[in-house]
């Protein structure tokens, strides 16, 4: 009789360390097994791509879900960091030294954006990092799939964020065109 693709999910999670030690804290022996190893253990027709991408992506989003925290604090921050620019900046005017400081605007919104998406891998992903190892060496799932339901399901802090991040520099830019300078 052929497995369904659910029941080879739920044999290989079976199968996994995962289910003696839900904590995910890696043993110093499964280290040095991944090291000497690698991440060779997916097995190429277990599942397919889709539905193990729907069922990441279902975790990722349960899991932000659940820590809102992570959203709200980025949000704070940005939020914190847009109005410190705007008051920073506020009524340039157009001369030379006035054009320096937009300039010296716009590289500061573009910086602290590159670092805000950063800080979010550096700040989530060592977390995950054990379980993913695990699930990934028992041959649940592909790396690829991960990766991209990952990038989906923080999407939509992805664009939150930088539009967020981009008016403050449009309310500065826009400032000094109606202060008529």
């Amino acid at each position: 009789k052929p497995t369904t693709n659910k029941q080879t999910f739920v044999d290989s999670y079976a199968k996994s360390t995962l289910v003696n030690e839900p904590d995910g804290i890696l043993t110093q022996q499964e280290l040095k097994s991944y090291k000497t190893i690698g991440l060779t253990g997916y097995k190429s027709n277990s599942t397919s791509w889709c539905y193990e991408f729907g069922l990441l992506a279902k975790r990722n989003w349960l899991n932000q879900v659940r820590l809102p925290v992570l959203s709200v604090i980025r949000l704070f921050v940005t939020v914190f960091i847009s109005l410190l620019s705007i008051l920073i900046y506020h009524g340039l005017d157009g001369t030379k030294a006035g054009v320096q400081n937009r300039n010296g605007a716009l590289f500061f919104v573009c910086i602290s954006s590159g670092f805000s998406s950063m800080s979010n891998i550096t700040l989530v992903f060592p977390t995950e990092r054990p379980v993913f190892l695990r699930e990934v060496n028992n041959g649940m799932y592909r790396v690829s799939s991960y990766f991209w339901s990952k990038i989906f399901t923080e999407l939509p802090m992805g664009i939150v964020v930088p539009i967020t991040r981009l008016s403050s520099a449009f309310m500065v830019s826009v400032s000094t065109i109606l202060n008529g300078t």
